[in-house]
């Protein structure tokens, strides 16, 4: 059986689904919000910049030392301060 509604009722039944669906929408984001935070101890943190010594700045340090003993700490120091 179909009914008929009257243009009113209508728009009286879709102003009142509108208002369901901004009241879902708040309880959604407000959901979301809460997973986010619960969720933030479980997310890898993000890394530092690590700064790489490379053979080709090891090289560069026994080069410029030549004659000289190097412990791997000093070469290691002398190679981090090149990279900056």
């Amino acid at each position: 059986m179909t009914q008929k509604l009257l243009k009113h009722e209508l728009v009286e039944r879709l102003l009142q689904l509108k208002e369901k669906q901004d009241l879902l929408t708040v309880q959604m984001q407000l959901l979301t919000q809460e997973i986010s935070e619960l969720a933030v101890p479980f997310m890898p943190k993000t890394p530092k910049s690590q700064s790489v010594i490379t053979t080709r700045l090891i090289a560069q340090v026994l080069k410029e030392n030549q004659g000289t003993w190097l412990v791997c700490g000093d070469i290691a120091e002398q190679a981090l301060r090149l990279v900056g």
